[in-house]
């Protein structure tokens, strides 16, 4: 249905229920797991894979005002 390619392994992080605060770098960054990637990478529009750096730019801008999202955390 997404057109996901077999390779990939999709996870998730969800969490349920209010939280106390909110750490200035995500909690997968603070425990060494993961470092932060561009979010514009992670947008696809229609289908996988459906890249659109110009449109991405634009969705992530009006959704912070134009506030770069790593002065936003």
């Amino acid at each position: 249905m997404l057109g996901i390619p077999a390779e990939m392994v999709l996870v998730g992080y969800l969490c349920l229920g209010y939280v106390s605060r909110f750490d200035t770098q995500s909690e997968l960054s603070l425990k060494g797991w993961e470092k932060r990637a561009d979010l514009a990478n992670f947008i696809h529009f229609e289908h996988y894979g459906g890249a659109d750096e110009q449109r991405a730019a634009e969705l992530l801008s009006s959704l912070t005002d134009g506030e770069d999202l790593e002065s936003a955390s």
